[in-house]
């Protein structure tokens, strides 16, 4: 939104709604440090740039991981199949879905970033969200460790 701020009855549309809070979300998902810093890494070394955030209701349909198009049920869509449709096409895919502890997500070109469980937004907002990062390449990175040593070698093959 080129960073203008809203004030009480001003023309606020449906979009800047939509994108203000997108950005948001998206901040909360990239709070932590090494998080921001493997983004950036991988963006230098793979081209990719771009975000996609999906918020959603989360939860196992015939024993996968599925979201709805609205709380209560609706139509449900698989996890993977819409990681898959967006893969290659943006740097990160941002899941704010409930997660079914036991699911695994995995993608060829794109990182994916989900909650480990059930969505807290107010973690979330606070920096303390149990999240999970899957990189291609990697697979999960589980603690800052991993976190170190992959942003160290992507660092390592953009200058190669």
């Amino acid at each position: 939104m080129g960073g203008a701020d809203y004030h009480w009855g001003e023309a606020y549309t449906p979009a800047d709604f939509l994108e203000k809070h997108s950005n948001a979300v998206i901040q909360c998902f990239t709070r932590r440090r090494l998080f921001r810093e493997l983004l950036s890494s991988y963006a230098d070394l793979h081209g990719l740039e771009g975000y996609v955030l999906l918020r959603a209701h989360g939860g196992l349909r015939k024993k996968k991981w599925a979201f709805s198009d609205f709380p209560g049920g609706g139509r449900g869509y698989l996890v993977h199949n819409f990681i898959d449709g967006l893969d290659g096409r943006c740097l990160a895919i941002f899941l704010d879905i409930c997660h079914p502890r036991h699911a695994k997500v995995h993608a060829q070109k794109s990182i994916v970033i989900h909650p480990h469980g059930k969505v807290n937004l107010l973690a979330l907002i606070k920096g303390q969200a149990d999240l999970m990062i899957y990189v291609p390449g990697y697979g999960y990175l589980e603690n800052s460790h991993g976190l170190k040593r992959a942003i160290g070698e992507l660092k390592e093959n953009v200058y190669d």
